[in-house]
């Protein structure tokens, strides 16, 4: 995974949350560097995804949504969960400091261009995601790619193939 734009594309069941999750704690783990993280910023586009995911019952991990206050000098280090919404907030900041940023990780980036009644906040997300991809990797993630070829360009494309073992 490089600096600009980069795409995971893999069905439902086969750990790409769970991707970001692990390097988290076995950055976490490690007590030489474990000082020296920077911040991977996780997105989704639902509050009710954010807190499935990284709330009770999930991994804890800082979550930014609604009027919690989020700055470029709060951010957690490690992993940190944010909404879509609460990510171009962040990004409409005067400074942004990339150095503080490993990775931007867009989760369920098919629904970019999908829901049009909130079309102005995600006309943002994928303006902010644009400039971030010039500075730091951004990923893109999704079981059912739409969209993102068009919008973006340059993407370098990650497929995953896994048999999904889940019991439904």
């Amino acid at each position: 995974i490089k600096t600009g734009i980069n795409i995971i594309i893999a069905g439902v069941g086969t750990g790409k949350t769970s991707l970001w999750i692990n390097r988290d704690k076995e950055l976490k783990n490690d007590v030489l560097n474990a000082g020296m993280m920077k911040s991977t910023i996780i997105t989704e586009p639902y509050n009710a995804i954010l807190n499935t995911k990284f709330g009770v019952g999930g991994y804890q991990c800082p979550i930014y949504k609604g009027s919690m206050h989020l700055s470029w000098n709060s951010l957690d280090k490690g992993l940190c969960a944010a909404n879509y919404k609460k990510l171009v907030e962040l990004g409409n900041k005067d400074e942004i400091d990339w150095d503080k940023i490993d990775y931007i990780v867009c989760d369920e980036s098919h629904l970019l261009t999908k829901e049009y009644f909130r079309s102005d906040d995600l006309i943002q997300m994928i303006e902010f995601l644009k400039l971030a991809s010039k500075n730091v990797p951004v990923v893109l993630m999704t079981g059912t790619p739409s969209d993102e070829m068009d919008i973006f360009e340059n993407i370098n494309t990650i497929y995953i193939d896994k048999p999904d073992k889940r019991h439904i």
